[in-house]
């Protein structure tokens, strides 16, 4: 077999002894190619699409919790603003306590932006609606939307003691949570 030149390539005729001029060859490494892709495929969809483990809803970070509602409240962003019922979007912030002290604060949406999240709040004892508030404002910081400046930010205040107040911020454009303040003296 004759050698091969290329200003970019060099090979020996070692190297061209692999190649053949009846393009078995190629045949042959298109079928190794066509089988490979193939079982990545089959494992990806055995392996890759399995069912969530216990205690998780799918999203990643965020787990079922069992326990009392203690607050939960739902805000729309656009309903001024829509005709249609089914482009209205809902924001919910729900604070959940189980029996440990530990309070949960999650957040939801029904756009399909927002994947839910949510925090833990270690507390001294049970709390109450009274403990919690939730103040709403656009990205620009106002608490008056309009259409051009719709709410998207959720500030959560969880008091967790008689002095101590957790503070977070959700934005519900990003999917950020923030830490506005922590062991705030009430």
């Amino acid at each position: 077999m004759a050698k091969l030149r290329s200003p970019y390539l060099h090979l020996d005729n070692r190297m061209c002894s692999d190649i053949s001029t009846d393009g078995s060859s190629i045949v042959l490494r298109s079928a190794y190619c066509s089988i490979a892709a193939f079982a990545f495929i089959a494992a990806t969809c055995l392996f890759g699409c399995g069912s969530q483990p216990s205690g998780q809803d799918g999203a990643i970070g965020v787990e079922r919790i069992d326990g009392t509602v203690i607050f939960e409240e739902t805000i729309s962003p656009n309903k001024d603003y829509t005709s249609s019922e089914d482009d209205i979007v809902y924001y919910t912030v729900r604070v959940m306590q189980d029996g440990s002290g530990t309070a949960t604060v999650s957040a939801e949406s029904n756009s399909g932006f927002f994947d839910p999240v949510s925090y833990q709040v270690e507390c001294d004892g049970d709390l109450t609606a009274d403990d919690v508030s939730v103040k709403w404002t656009t990205l620009m910081g106002n608490p008056e939307p309009s259409e051009d400046d719709q709410i998207a930010i959720a500030v959560v205040s969880v008091q967790t003691a008689d002095d101590i107040v957790d503070e977070r911020k959700i934005n519900f454009v990003t999917r950020a949570l923030e830490m506005a303040a922590e062991a705030i003296p009430a």
